[in-house]
């Protein structure tokens, strides 16, 4: 196959050299599921991936890893996505693109996320949060895209309190040829809303900053990207307060035009996990699964996650 060898020494480069320096909006496997009101992945394909995709645009959930991706979306498309963590712990998506052209992308997402009943002694309340995302990529050249995602979020108690919480994303996307791409991405800037464990009322916190960088290698290296047989993609992020490195890594085999195999993988702060994925797509509909695990506190959780995509035009 054919390979460009000097892109593949600099991708090498970047994903060894900057583990201590360096998801995206999905940042993470170790944050609670029960508590914040922020999804730990936005769309299956992306969670079968480990989320290791932030140089990768592949539908409008691309927005979850790297906003400034989706100014390259040759089709846009529409995307309702199902997350179930436990009978009481479930998640709906819609997202699709407002504004498209040639150069530029304007998406909105609304998600609803159920946490079930609080009961406390002879505290009873329901919990569940509420977040818009809006998000605006732009081609600074052709090879190059910048981008941006506002997440406004709103927790509630019901019989007890509500509260609101903002944050964003920031990211930066460059495809020098159709077989290489790299991101980078500056995510959590602001707040987010959270359940505390053992505690009545949902609360306003500052959320974990990240940086994250990233590439991706398609196969065959050709200037179309269209029908890749091979994809993967590597990316390492660190997040502030707390601090911690976290390294990921996926591979996407497509044996067939209608069959996608993902796994992917998560190591960091003592947190190692695999995810696995599967696409079933015949134009323009795709359906993704994908099965992995979150982190809760002392444990971990399985997640199903379900995507159902149309694409425009």
């Amino acid at each position: 196959m054919e390979m460009n060898l000097k892109n593949l020494f600099y991708l090498m480069l970047l994903t060894i050299m900057l583990p201590g320096i360096a998801r995206s909006q999905s940042n993470t496997q170790y944050t609670n599921f029960g508590q914040f009101v922020q999804d730990p992945n936005v769309g299956a394909r992306n969670a079968g991936l480990a989320n290791a995709n932030i140089a990768e645009y592949h539908d409008i959930t691309s927005m979850y890893e790297n906003p400034a991706t989706i100014a390259f979306l040759g089709s846009p498309s529409i995307v309702f996505n199902h997350l179930q963590g436990s009978v009481r712990q479930t998640q709906e998506n819609l997202a699709f693109p407002i504004l498209y052209g040639q150069n530029q992308m304007l998406a909105f997402s609304a998600q609803v996320f159920n946490f079930g009943e609080l009961v406390q002694s002879n505290t009873r309340g329901w919990r569940f949060g509420m977040e818009y995302d809006l998000a605006y990529a732009h081609k600074v050249t052709s090879t190059l895209s910048l981008g941006g995602l506002a997440a406004f979020q709103r927790g509630v108690v019901s019989g007890y309190n509500q509260v609101t919480a903002a944050s964003y994303d920031i990211g930066l996307d460059y495809v020098p040829s159709g077989g290489f791409s790299y991101g980078l991405t500056f995510s959590n800037l602001g707040t987010g809303v959270n359940f505390p464990n053992g505690e009545t009322l949902a609360v306003q916190t500052a959320l974990p900053r990240t940086i994250g960088i990233g590439a991706t290698m398609r196969f065959p290296s050709t200037e179309s990207i269209l029908n890749p047989f091979l994809i993967i993609s590597m990316a390492t992020e660190k997040t502030f307060n707390p601090a911690q490195n976290f390294y990921r890594g996926a591979i996407e085999y497509i044996p067939v035009s209608f069959l996608s195999l993902r796994f992917g993988y998560v190591a960091g702060a003592g947190y190692n996990e695999p995810t696995f994925g599967i696409g079933l797509h015949t134009f323009p509909v795709a359906l993704d699964v994908a099965l992995y695990e979150v982190r809760e506190v002392g444990s971990t959780q399985p997640i199903l996650q379900v995507s159902l995509s149309t694409e425009l035009w």
